[in-house]
């Protein structure tokens, strides 16, 4: 078996991982659902009238139940499993490797020197920086993969940018207006004085973590050279 396969194989058991957390975070807030329909509205049978009825309590509370159970699987069925389309994107963005790069960046991302930075994304996603000696990987379980050979690296830049994303909390899609750190990075040197597109960006929520990646990658390319 290659390392590209075993590297895949990683990947593979991480977000899964993943999704078993996500799954078990989920079955806990479902079951707190349910629990919280029973009481509100057993509470509002009992004192609804001018005496404690218990008869109304129990038929709310049975309500309460039914609903609670109606929400919860809802929830639950409609929450996002992170693995449904993780390995297509990983795949998709290593495709511009030769076989032999791909190779040698999955011999790298599985040494024990690689560099691992677990972070939440903007969207509140989790994200992963993963820094070998050549190459830079950034994915997140919401579909971001961004890959970038150090090798081939002329200069990185930061920056502070005004952005939006759509989050989903309690079955409702919000719009949020939010400041960002990136990280831009060129391949290419800048010709006849103009400014150039970056050929590929990272971001973060936070400045410390974008200065943590930022240093680790100061440190890989030192090496290099």
């Amino acid at each position: 078996m290659d390392n590209y396969t075993k590297w895949l194989e990683k990947e593979q058991a991480w977000i899964e991982e993943v999704d078993r957390k996500t799954r078990s975070m989920t079955l806990k807030y479902c079951g707190l659902m349910i629990v919280g329909c029973v009481v509100v509205l057993g509470a509002i049978g009992l004192f609804a009238g001018e005496t404690m009825d218990v008869a109304a309590m129990l038929q709310n509370m049975l309500i309460g139940l039914i609903f609670g159970v109606v929400v919860a699987l809802l929830t639950f069925f409609l929450t996002g499993k992170p693995s449904k389309h993780y390995m297509k994107w990983q795949k998709e963005g290593v495709e511009a490797l030769t076989p032999g790069e791909r190779e040698e960046m999955a011999t790298q991302m599985l040494s024990p020197d690689v560099i691992c930075i677990n972070h939440a994304g903007t969207d509140k996603t989790e994200k992963r920086i993963l820094i070998s000696q050549n190459y830079l990987i950034s994915s997140s379980t919401r579909g971001e993969f961004t890959l970038v050979n150090l090798k081939q690296l002329d200069r990185i830049e930061t920056d502070l940018r005004d952005t939006s994303y759509i989050v989903r909390t309690r079955g409702m899609r919000m719009s949020v207006n939010d400041a960002v750190f990136v990280i831009l990075f060129y391949y290419k040197k800048i010709s006849d004085g103009k400014n150039q597109d970056a050929d590929a960006v990272c971001v973060f929520p936070d400045r410390v973590t974008r200065d943590e990646v930022v240093r680790y990658i100061q440190e890989r390319t030192a090496e290099n050279y």
